[in-house]
């Protein structure tokens, strides 16, 4: 099986002493390439170490609503600078309005500024949403379309606004949720995906697969991916191993790497 890990963030406090064995790991279970999202500026630099470090890593760079407080004044100028680089993607960004404490004005804002940042330089942009979803429309609605494209992770939102997202350049993503056995809701929604656009993810640390046995409490890692794959492949009614290739088409597709396959 051929995988393509859409989201996930190797640079987490859970692999700092152990980034040798998760890449091991990961390599072993099929998983060619993994987007490394960076979350504020203080972890881009250990991103960019680790997207250097190993070619099966895309890095992104960008400041997720969770650390908006971390960013600092000059946070637009340097992630231009890592961006300029030769980064592949923009993210983690988005807009999080399950987070009460968080101010929306401020998520919107500084989501709304890296999205035009992400058109701005051709690079697709990595977006989280939670309880944000008519914001995302309106920010799309007055931007526009993403060029070259972007991706909804560990997707949450409702069948039915699916075929806008995808209107709007947006690949769909979907996490280790697919394994639960009561997430009617995510499952109707990748069902309804179209076939080159749908994309697997681990979201590591975070979102371990449902499986019997393991415990809830360990990280998630990259190589637990072929357990979505294969959850997320019986809701489409197909093939494990076709439905791997072609996440991993698309991922390469939407990440500028088409070329190399």
């Amino acid at each position: 099986m051929k995988l393509f890990d859409a989201h996930c963030h190797l640079q987490a406090f859970e692999f700092k002493r152990r980034i040798s064995g998760v890449m091991e790991a990961a390599a072993e279970a099929g998983v060619v390439r993994m987007v490394c999202c960076g979350t504020e500026p203080g972890d881009w630099q250990e991103v960019k170490e680790i997207a250097r470090a190993y070619d099966s890593v895309i890095p992104a760079f960008g400041v997720h609503p969770f650390y908006m407080d971390r960013a600092g004044q000059g946070w637009r100028d340097t992630l231009r600078s890592f961006l300029a680089e030769g980064s592949a993607g923009v993210g983690e960004i988005g807009v999080d309005f399950l987070r009460k404490d968080l101010d929306r004005e401020l998520q919107e804002s500084i989501f709304t500024e890296q999205l035009v940042m992400a058109k701005e330089m051709h690079l697709p942009a990595s977006i989280h949403v939670r309880k944000g979803w008519d914001t995302l429309i309106h920010i799309l609605k007055r931007i526009g379309p993403l060029e070259p494209g972007g991706v909804i992770h560990s997707y949450s939102g409702s069948a039915d606004l699916v075929d806008v997202l995808e209107r709007y350049g947006l690949y769909i993503s979907f996490s280790g949720s697919v394994t639960r056995p009561n997430a009617k809701k995510v499952k109707k929604a990748l069902a309804q995906v179209s076939p080159d656009r749908v994309l697997i993810e681990t979201d590591s640390p975070d979102i371990l697969p449902t499986t019997p046995g393991r415990d809830r409490d360990e990280a998630n890692e990259p190589c637990n991916l072929p357990v979505v794959a294969k959850a997320a492949a019986a809701v489409r009614n197909t093939g494990a191993e076709e439905f791997a290739l072609l996440a991993f088409e698309n991922g390469e597709r939407l990440y500028g790497r088409g070329q190399e396959t």
